[in-house]
């Protein structure tokens, strides 16, 4: 038989110990033969656990296997479910409905008893009050008790998710807002000569938004001799001076179509600490025209108006 019994030290210490005992014989007597383990670092292990998954901020379970129910949480765990301690002990995700994939809860058990590990697995949790998070699981098999259990922990990737999804939200906005506008957006970088351009550059300057953004240098190529000496100096003097410029010129296409753009640039510090520049372009083409138009009838009428005498 095995039993835990403390044992006395010479100085009168008591010292964790797990003793196994058994009748046998020796030397032609019967004798009760025994071996004693010391358990002190074993109990220091368990003690160091018990701290860190008691305290910890972060949603930690403990479930038996390979019946995955709950055998233990920490305060964080029953924080994120609104369960109390009591109602988790004894079940599993499904009978306490947890899990929203429940499949997908299963095959992560079922992997995290197979491989023994799994690392950064996002799955969703129910609470009590239907509230679900967002979770990144991690885990492994660990001995308690000299019984095998699911060690998970858990974190919550709610708000990041959140914060994400209406980050996408935004810029499939803010490409909406350009589009409908005809304005574009584009950043230089000096230092690595890395141009960025929003999709709308790209359907301004006559290309697809999937094509490659031309370098800086070399898009002179969109412009006469006179525009691209213009450019070159507001250019320059912007980096020099840091001073924003606007300006308007003719952009030509590839496909020979000619477009009117107003230009706003600043030059800004990169993170590298480079220079670099950014601004933005509003094809004013139709409204060119159509102020063009507008000019014309006005000169036609002022023409055909009577003088007296």
């Amino acid at each position: 038989a095995t039993t835990r019994i403390p044992m006395r030290t010479r100085t009168g210490t008591l010292l964790p110990a797990e003793t196994r005992g058994w009748v046998g014989r020796w030397n032609g007597m019967e004798c009760v033969f025994s071996i004693s383990r010391d358990l002190s670092a074993e109990q220091e292990a368990q003690q160091a656990f018990e701290q860190l998954f008691r305290r910890n901020l972060v949603p930690m379970a403990l479930n038996s296997v390979p019946e995955v129910r709950f055998t233990d949480v920490n305060e964080a765990f029953v924080k994120m479910v609104g369960y109390s301690r009591a109602e988790v002990l004894g079940h599993t995700d499904a009978e306490l409905g947890l899990a929203v994939q429940p499949d997908q809860q299963r095959a992560a058990a079922e992997q995290l008893q197979a491989q023994g590990r799994i690392d950064d697995l996002e799955l969703q949790i129910r609470g009590k009050d239907g509230t679900v998070v967002d979770g990144l699981f991690s885990g492994e098999i660990v001995a308690i008790g000299g019984q095998p259990h699911l060690l998970t922990i858990m974190i919550d990737q709610t708000e990041r998710n959140r914060a994400q999804e209406a980050l996408r939200a935004s810029e499939v906005a803010f490409r909406e807002a350009q589009r409908i506008a005809h304005v574009g957006s584009w950043t230089w970088d000096s230092a690595s000569d890395v141009v960025s351009w929003s999709d709308e550059m790209f359907r301004i300057y006559g290309l697809e938004p999937s094509s490659t953004v031309p370098p800086f240098a070399e898009q002179a190529r969109f412009y006469d001799a006179a525009t691209i000496a213009r450019i070159s100096r507001n250019t320059d003097s912007s980096l020099e001076t840091g001073e924003p410029f606007e300006d308007e010129y003719e952009v030509l296409r590839a496909d020979g179509s000619v477009r009117r753009v107003v230009a706003r640039v600043e030059a800004f510090a990169t993170g590298s600490g480079t220079p670099g520049l950014r601004g933005t372009a509003a094809d004013v083409t139709e409204l060119r025209d159509s102020q063009a138009r507008s000019d014309r009838a006005r000169a036609g009428r002022a023409r055909k108006k009577p003088t007296a005498g």
